[in-house]
């Protein structure tokens, strides 16, 4: 069985998935946030908006939230891999 992490790059080799179903590959939401938090710190993933735009980092603290407002802005909130995630997950951790 893969690290959540690697199975979350699998999942996104085949194309960019809701925050809401990239949270289930982890065992709970703040595990989730840090790994994704990690992941887009090495640059392997970003987190875009509804109309494909990157969420800048400083928004991601939305997603701790819950209000109403929050959880509407999310909601559309996509990850998707970057070409260093994908070449990451093709070779391999060292």
């Amino acid at each position: 069985m893969w690290a959540p992490e690697l199975e979350l790059l699998d999942q996104l080799c085949g194309g960019d998935l809701s925050l809401a179903v990239c949270q289930r590959l982890f065992s709970s939401r703040e595990q989730f946030l840090r790994a994704a938090r990690g992941l887009a710190a090495s640059g392997h993933i970003h987190v875009v908006d509804g109309a494909g735009n990157e969420v800048e980092p400083w928004r991601w603290d939305e997603l701790r939230f819950q209000s109403q407002e929050a959880a509407e802005a999310s909601a559309a909130w996509n990850l998707s891999i970057t070409p260093a995630g994908i070449a990451y997950f093709s070779r391999g951790p060292a």
